[in-house]
């Protein structure tokens, strides 16, 4: 699973963004059968799914263009976010943009870690208040919310126990030039030539 979705975050973008339109696409149609089948005729249906689509494609995009410029490109993102799940930094990174990119995530995911819950305990009781109102379909919407609140937390946990391992050994191979075990760095890696 995780090798598929390393596979999709490294797409070049004009493969990435059609496919991302065609999910977004999909769920929103899906979604809007699921839980108002009747309420609108098709082709308004469409109209808004495309909207929806388009506007969430952009938006994704242009965040995820953005965060690939920063770290030098969408094979060095995907290096990144492995890292930052093993607490594991690769011998051969440029210190400077991984530095800033896993700077950016701690504030991140720092300032997520009350956002988080806050946003889906809202979701969810709204959920709740729609389930008990309306229609029990969106008891599903509950389920996931919970979920999404579960899955959120424990990674917004495990991030801010990695990121802060990765910064330190960043900073350290930025400082001495060699890595935490004392060794100078790797061919790709800054170097300069031994004194006499």
């Amino acid at each position: 699973m995780s090798a598929a979705l390393e596979r999709f975050r490294s797409m070049p973008m004009p493969v990435l963004l059609p496919v991302l339109f065609v999910v977004l696409a999909a769920l929103w149609l899906g979604i809007g059968y699921v839980v108002f089948p009747a309420d609108q005729p098709l082709v308004a249906r469409l109209i808004g799914t495309l909207f929806y689509a388009g506007a969430m494609t952009v938006f994704f995009g242009v965040y995820i263009g953005r965060a690939r410029r920063r770290s030098g490109g969408p094979s060095e993102l995907v290096r990144m976010q492995r890292a930052m799940k093993s607490g594991v930094v690769p011998a051969d990174v440029a210190t400077e943009p991984w530095t800033a990119m896993f700077e950016q995530w701690h504030r991140q995911y720092r300032r997520f870690r009350w956002l988080g819950p806050a946003l889906f305990g809202v979701m969810t009781l709204l959920g709740v208040g729609l389930a008990l109102t309306q229609t029990a379909i969106w008891w599903i919407g509950v389920v996931f919310l919970v979920g999404l609140l579960v899955v959120t937390t424990i990674d917004v946990r495990r991030g801010l126990r990695t990121i802060p391992v990765v910064l330190a050994e960043l900073r350290h191979r930025a400082r001495t030039g060699t890595h935490a075990d004392g060794l100078p760095p790797t061919a790709g890696t800054a170097w300069t030539l031994p004194r006499d």
